[in-house]
């Protein structure tokens, strides 16, 4: 007994060739307007619903679409209540629309480090997060074209990310210009480990986050900063608040963490966005007002930043660009590319000139460290 109509069925159906038929479905300006009429019409009688796309894949070896790894462990869901994710692949959207590709959306959370890049049916994959940094080894096994976003994996695999030293300068520059002089900085943990606070005490500090590429590029541009001064980062308390979107870094306390345990820091640096907006918010909830006691500062592009009370200061990179740059790479596969986009600083109502403080403390030029030191993604 026949269980599906084929290709062949409507070719008989409508007198024409098979190739006829699959140029009317697969190609339609190559067959005139009155004979695709009449294959369509004997389709819709022996009940033909169109070719198989698995066929397509088959025959082309292509699937048109193009798969994001999302960062965290977290899984989708995470990933997307963070608005610089969202606006990332609204840029990769835009560029896969454009091109008639589809977007697959993968888990980081797959519990294997595999992140589907063994088994995605996709044309390439677009790598959104350093802590995803295994799956490039089997998606470059299946000689796939790979695009990691915001770390540099070496020539061989193409890359876009920011300029994060220079980013972290231009923050701690912006607030240094402003007159402070006692500083903080609020990194983020990619897991749901509990906050970390690092006391500025001098001695060697080890963050607790495994992959630290683009947290200590701007780490070092800060330490740049700093040093320009007269100061240490060696002497600034570093804050990594667990949580992947606002509202987790602030239930989870890492943030309560710059008021409690850094009460006298005057300037406050966030090293992504939403942390940056739960700083504020902490500072709302306790009746701190921002920028007159404290001033902040923090990495972002997401259209949230200019609408939090009061606009969030930003030294910013397009998104959105990026995830449309990654996007083009990856569809044109070809050789390795690397693109590398600048920061600029964007003043808002978040930062003002330090208020009237205590002289902060800076140790001499014997005892400065030049720069936080950079960590590739597979350092310890």
């Amino acid at each position: 007994m026949k269980t599906s109509v084929t290709m062949q069925d409507v070719a008989r159906a409508a007198g024409v060739s098979k190739a006829t038929v699959s140029n009317a479905f697969n190609r339609p300006e190559m067959v005139m307007a009155a004979l695709r009429d009449r294959i369509e019409a004997a389709a819709r009688e022996v009940g033909y619903a169109g070719p198989d796309p698995k066929g397509r894949v088959l025959s082309s070896g292509r699937v048109n679409a193009l798969g994001v790894v999302l960062p965290g462990i977290l899984g989708i869901s995470n990933a997307l209540d963070n608005a610089t994710v969202r606006r990332f692949l609204a840029g990769v959207a835009s560029l896969c629309e454009e091109q008639g590709a589809a977007l697959t959306v993968i888990s980081g959370a797959d519990g294997t480090r595999q992140c589907g890049s063994q088994s995605a049916l996709v044309d390439g994959f677009i790598i959104l997060g350093v802590e995803q940094a295994e799956s490039i080894v089997p998606a470059l096994r299946r000689r796939l074209p790979v695009v990691v976003v915001d770390y540099d994996a070496g020539p061989e695999v193409s890359s876009v990310r920011a300029e994060d030293r220079s980013g972290g300068w231009l923050a701690a520059r912006h607030l240094l210009q402003l007159g402070h002089r006692r500083i903080a900085v609020v990194s983020m943990l990619h897991d749901d480990r509990p906050s970390v606070f690092h006391e500025s005490v001098g001695a060697e500090r080890r963050l607790a986050a495994r992959f630290l590429y683009t947290t200590s590029a701007r780490l070092a541009g800060i330490a740049d900063a700093l040093y320009a001064a007269g100061l240490s980062i060696d002497d600034v308390p570093i804050i990594e608040a667990s949580g992947f979107t606002c509202e987790q870094a602030l239930s989870r306390r890492g943030v309560a963490m710059v008021f409690d345990r850094a009460p006298s820091a005057t300037g406050v640096i966030c090293l992504s966005s939403h942390l940056g907006l739960a700083v504020l918010e902490e500072a709302r909830r306790r009746g701190v007002e921002v920028p007159s006691t404290k001033s902040v500062i923090s990495f972002g592009g997401a259209p949230e930043e200019a609408l939090s009370i009061p606009p969030l200061s930003v030294v910013q990179t397009l998104i959105f660009e990026k995830g449309r740059a990654a996007a083009r790479i990856a569809l044109e596969g070809g050789p390795e590319q690397h693109l590398v986009l600048p920061f600029e600083l964007v003043v808002r109502g978040s930062t003002a000139p330090a208020p009237p403080s205590l002289p902060a403390v800076c140790r001499g030029d014997v005892t400065l460290r030049a720069s936080w030191p950079m960590l590739r993604p597979d350092a310890p």
